[in-house]
């Protein structure tokens, strides 16, 4: 009986072995890394928010800045005699909102910066002179119609203008080159008319005096550098401007946007992000008049005429609360 109760003991144990070994093992599931959609970084989206600017994407460009780019309580300039003046108030340059003028201001930046660095490509020649001679190439004194008034951006599109748009243009792209720039009226000592309108850049510490549509560029010239012999021996055909240089006024090419807060902070966040190497928008107006040598008897201004300019654009026109 004993032996019988052991032998079936022992079979029951085999058939128990035979089921676990038969037992199929546990699949081992392979881990499967799914891709993620990655955020962009703040210096990716600065790029392409410069790429939107440059091929003229507005929409894309404002749904960033709007959207994306952080307040600040920068300081504004309207402490700054221009606006009073001008009798400005706090709207345009108070605004944190990007519109379609801010848009205008960051596309003809970005067309200046372009062609800047065009210029910088070429390591042979002196860059402002390259400057001067692309604005007399592509911005004729002759002109179709009507020279009606335009920002830099209009002029360099149409391709005419003389005297006070052609060194606007000359200091705009220079400003994109990463010059220092001057707009000149000069100013009869007699009547206090201006018959002529010239540019002094100042670039890498050296300066230029510049004078697109008479075909005048003189480096290492600064405007108080210049006795009445030297003047008529550079403009022979010109006796008109004879006695317009001592009293002629600077004028500081600050563009409109560039008093405002929304353009200082995004100046800021584009150098930090990106570097200098950028379109220069947002910087101190104060601190661009102190790049001018300023001698006794100077008449340094911020430029009026670019915000008497703003206040004719249509674009401008359709903001709420413009006056």
């Amino acid at each position: 009986m004993f032996i019988r109760i052991l032998i079936f003991l022992i079979l029951l144990l085999s058939l128990h072995s035979c089921k676990e070994a038969n037992k199929p093992a546990p699949i081992k599931e392979k881990s499967v890394n799914i891709p993620t959609a990655s955020t962009p970084s703040p210096k990716q989206e600065l790029t392409q928010l410069l790429r939107n600017i440059s091929s003229g994407q507005s929409q894309k460009a404002l749904e960033y800045l709007n959207g994306q780019l952080p307040r600040s309580s920068a300081n504004t300039f309207s402490e700054l005699s221009i606006f009073k003046n001008l009798k400005l108030n706090g709207t345009f340059t108070e605004s944190p909102k990007f519109t379609e003028v801010d848009f205008y201001y960051l596309f003809q930046a970005a067309t200046f910066k372009k062609e800047a660095f065009k210029i910088l490509s070429n390591k042979n020649d002196d860059p402002i002179k390259l400057c001067y001679q692309r604005v007399r190439e592509k911005i004729k004194g002759k002109f179709p119609q009507k020279d009606t008034s335009a920002f830099p951006l209009d002029i360099w599109q149409r391709g005419y203008g003389v005297c006070d748009r052609q060194s606007w243009v000359m200091c705009e792209l220079a400003y994109q080159l990463g010059a220092e720039v001057f707009v000149i009226y000069l100013i009869d000592d007699k009547t206090g008319i201006s018959p002529h309108t010239i540019c002094e850049i100042i670039y890498k510490n050296k300066t230029y005096l510049v004078d697109p549509l008479y075909g005048k560029f003189l480096e290492n010239t600064h405007l108080r550098d210049l006795p009445a012999k030297t003047i008529k021996e550079t403009w022979p055909q010109h006796p008109e401007i004879y006695n317009c240089f001592d009293k002629a006024t600077i004028q500081v090419p600050v563009m409109p946007h560039d008093y405002t807060k929304r353009h200082f902070l995004l100046g800021q966040v584009l150098a930090k992000q990106l570097g200098k190497n950028v379109i220069r928008i947002g910087e101190n107006p104060q601190q661009r008049a102190l790049k001018w040598p300023l001698q006794k008897g100077d008449d340094l201004r911020y430029w009026e005429y670019p915000f008497r300019l703003l206040k004719t654009m249509k674009l401008y026109k359709k903001l709420p609360a413009h006056e």
